[in-house]
């Protein structure tokens, strides 16, 4: 729906429905309705700004209902044995600013509510505590990204193209194994990369350097 020449209503609504079979006589049902709605509004030909929230459901990935053990580090983690998607409730403001024809300028804030976070949980075999994929409960995770874009033609490199990006991430989730709040597994609290391109019309080609980093990680398990 477009209001006015620079504003516009964009709303939508998705149903999935699955079934989830273990092989061993618990089969599960599962339905989610996805609702989104963004609206957008656009000043000028150079200027964007958008709000918009979403309900995200995620994939289950196989792999987390197979036992597997670390042949390296002799970690065992023990096979899941149902499993809930997460479910992500997002909103987001993102801002975008265009100059000197290919030049842009670009911030996003989200922040995101999060049901059914899968992560480790202790379980008790015959021969002590294992990790176990499991549904560990709510979660948030709070994002800051900016990403640029400079031409460098004006400096003197003609076809240089100058990137470069910045993401701030804040996370919790309650750890299953003390219950104290901590932060995502695996979670770094900022990442940052550049890249240099330059285009070379005489030779039909294009050259450049990237470069790439983030924070220390931290991957939590039950001990």
């Amino acid at each position: 729906w477009q209001p006015s020449p620079v504003l516009a209503l964009e709303a939508g609504l998705r149903f999935e429905a699955s079934v989830l079979d273990p092989g061993r006589g618990e089969e599960q049902g599962l339905e989610f309705a996805k609702p989104s709605a963004a609206l957008t509004w656009t000043p000028n030909a150079q200027q964007l700004v958008r709000i918009r929230i979403e309900r995200e459901v995620g994939q289950l990935n196989f792999n987390d209902f197979v036992a597997s053990v670390n042949m390296y580090t002799g970690v065992v983690t023990a096979g899941a044995g149902m499993l809930a998607p997460t479910q992500t409730l997002r909103t987001e403001v993102a801002f975008e600013q265009r100059f000197a024809g290919r030049g842009a300028l670009s911030a996003i804030l989200r922040h995101e509510q999060i049901e059914d976070v899968i992560g480790l949980a202790p379980v008790a075999g015959p021969n002590g505590l294992f990790d176990a994929r499991s549904n560990v409960g709510p979660g948030l995770r709070q994002m800051l990204e900016v990403n640029s874009t400079v031409p460098l033609d004006a400096g003197g490199i003609s076809g240089g193209l100058l990137k470069a990006g910045l993401k701030a991430v804040r996370s919790e989730v309650t750890d299953a194994a003390t219950g104290e709040h901590r932060s995502y597994s695996g979670q770094s609290a900022l990442e940052w990369n550049a890249a240099f391109t330059q285009d070379l019309p005489e030779w039909n080609a294009t050259w450049g350097v990237n470069l790439s980093g983030f924070t220390d990680k931290t991957a939590y398990r039950f001990d």
